[in-house]
């Protein structure tokens, strides 16, 4: 008796098994050879008017005017990149807590209680003579970067009483 065994032409990528000469692909996965990945969306990124689909990252690019995974939402950009963390918003910048502007680089002053008469800096020097474990009330944590100073008056942080 003779065996036959049908291969796949071109062979399966690692994303699809072999039955009976085609390749039947992972979801998520098409192509010949299950080579290409999916994008979401029913049709895919909303159909051709809408975007196309990058089928090397399974990420839709969106056609002018529309946004969101799957160009599914209107979209009306930001001239600018929203930084530090905002979100473009129907083309204004959502800013997040601290930060305001039209793109979202100004950072609003906090107000911090600086420890043992040491004094609020923004942007302290690295070398700075500071306190530690700053309280930051955006992030529910404490900073350990330079934000407070002593002043001129007492500039030595006494780490034993925690005072300048």
């Amino acid at each position: 008796p003779t065996c036959e065994h049908k291969g796949c032409v071109p062979e399966c990528s690692s994303h699809g098994l072999c039955k009976d000469g085609a390749c039947m692909c992972d979801p998520g996965f098409r192509g010949a050879a299950c080579e290409e990945m999916m994008c979401p969306g029913r049709p895919e990124c909303s159909g051709p008017s809408r975007g196309v689909c990058n089928n090397a990252t399974g990420l839709c690019e969106c056609l002018e005017g529309w946004g969101g995974e799957t160009c599914g939402d209107i979209w009306y950009g930001c001239e600018t990149e929203c930084l530090n963390y905002g979100m473009c918003n129907n083309g204004t910048c959502a800013c997040a807590p601290g930060y305001a502007g039209t793109d979202c680089s100004f950072v609003e002053p906090r107000d911090y209680g600086c420890e043992g008469g040491a004094e609020w800096m923004e942007h302290a020097p690295v070398d700075t003579r500071t306190c530690e474990n700053l309280y930051d009330p955006l992030s529910d944590a404490y900073e350990t970067e330079p934000k407070c100073s002593c002043p001129d008056s007492r500039p030595v942080w006494d780490l034993k009483t925690r005072q300048c």
